[in-house]
Formats: C-alpha cells, structure tokens, sequence
C-alpha cells in the first residue's frame, strides 16, 4: 500500500472517528446525567437500554426480525434489515462500554456510590432522559416479545411469488423469451416494483423451464443445489418437487443438478 493510499485511508476515516468521538462524549454526558438522580437504580438504566438495544440489533442484522416495510422504499433509514441491525449493534455497543467505564470508575473512585448533589433543574432533566429510556427499552422489548416468528418463512414466499409474477408478466408482455436468465449482479437494472424482492432474495439465478414455470436457483452447498419453482397455476409440480404448505403454485427443490436436467422435470401434470 502507497503513502498515498494511507493518506486518503486517513483523510475518509477523519469524518468517521469524530463522530465516534462525538458519541462518546455525548453517551457519558448521558451517564453522568442519569447519575445524578436519588435512586441508585436509575443509574443503570443506559446499561440496560444498552443491551436490549443489542440484542434487538443481533436479531435484526441475522433476519430474525424482518418487517414488511423493509421491502419497501418507504421505511424509516435504510430498507436494509441488515444495515439497520449492525447500526443498533455498534451504537449499543459504544453505549455500554462508555457507560460502563463510567460507572466502574464512579464506583472505585467512592465505594458507597454516594450521588453528587445536584440542583433541581438537572434531575428534573435527568429524569427526562431515564424516562425516554425506560420507555425505548419497553419498544425494543415489546418488539422481540410479541414480533411473530413464524411470519419470515411467509415473508420470503410472498418475495417469491413476486419474483415469479414479474417474470410472467415480462414473458406475457413480450420484453422476456423463455431464455431469458436474471443474475444477481443483474438486480440493479430491473426497474420493477419487484425490485426490493430480487434484492432481498438470496439467488444466483432466475430463469423459465416453461412458458408456465419460474425457477430460482439459490445457492450450492458441496455437491446439493436447491432453490424454488413458481407456476402460473397451469402446472402441478407435487411428485418431482416439495409442495410448500399454504401455496397452490409454490415449490421448493434441491439436489445434484439444476431442474431443468431431471427426467421428469418437465413432465409435470398440465
């Protein structure tokens, strides 16, 4: 690497570090703040918001959460589940170590935790700031409680199925044939309200067995590939691929080959 090259590393990283430093200083005013309060509890309570802001960001930023409007360019920030749950992550994580080290530091520093007097105007704005707390750790709380885990495996059908209908309907209008192949690295040209389903559906391929057949291809695992079969509802492809549950024209399939080279793949019941 170039002088150069660690010259402009340094110069783009300048902007990034600030704002860490920024954070930092505004997270232990926070701590300090809340410290000031009668009741030592209180004290804890950027800890706790910390870590249930966490672990809300780890089951974002896996997919374990996954909300409908993050499908869409509507949603709040970025319509990344991704991006959203390394941000909670990293911004949780700068919060408890600042506070932490505040708190250890409070607490050697006077083993009796003894609070510092303080005038009424900032405990009342200390008791501002707990308030917002408690009430956000409620929402993240709330959030991984009652969030209907079962309802992803319906969400990634229903971006199947809307892969599936955009291809029919370029095939019907004329702008595909039945050769038509989509790569990943093809989504940022589709100008479709399909758009947000290719991006956040894990696929290698996306291409026709048929006039009446979509095939997704997802991934390869050692010698097993697998991926989805969408119909238009013309076709019953029950015996050489898996029925998915709740879903007349939605298959799931895996093995050796891709489906177009099994014997029976085509001779599917019309």
């Amino acid at each position: 690497m170039s002088v150069a090259e660690i010259i402009d590393i340094v110069i783009i990283s300048i902007p990034f570090i600030g704002l860490i430093i920024l954070g930092c200083i505004l997270l232990a005013h926070l701590q300090k703040s809340v410290m000031k309060l009668d009741r030592k509890i209180f004290h804890f309570v950027p800890v706790i918001f910390y870590v249930i802001q966490f672990i809300y960001g780890i089951l974002r930023a896996n997919g374990i959460i996954i909300y409908y409007t993050d499908m869409g360019s509507y949603g709040f920030g970025s319509s990344d589940w991704q991006e959203d749950g390394i941000i909670c992550c990293f911004l949780a994580a700068q919060g408890f170590v600042v506070s932490s080290v505040i708190l250890i530091t409070a607490y050697f520093r006077n083993k009796k935790f003894t609070v510092v007097t303080a005038k009424k105007s900032p405990k009342i704005f200390a008791g501002i700031l707990t308030v917002f707390l408690i009430a956000f750790s409620g929402v993240y709380s709330y959030e991984m409680i009652s969030y209907p885990y079962g309802s992803d495996t319906d969400f990634q059908n229903q971006k199947l199925l809307t892969i599936g209908k955009y291809m029919f309907d370029e095939l019907h209008s004329g702008n595909f044939d039945l050769n038509k192949y989509i790569y990943s690295e093809d989504i940022e040209n589709i100008k479709s309200d399909a758009y947000s389903a290719f991006k956040y559906t894990p696929f290698n391929e996306v291409y026709f067995l048929d006039e009446h057949t979509v095939c997704i291809y997802e991934s390869a695992l050692f010698d097993s590939m697998k991926g989805y079969i969408v119909t238009d509802g013309q076709k019953d492809y029950s015996t050489p691929f898996y029925k998915i549950k709740g879903y007349d024209n939605l298959y799931s399939w895996s093995g050796e080959t891709h489906p177009e080279y099994w014997n029976n793949a085509r001779g599917a019941k019309n």
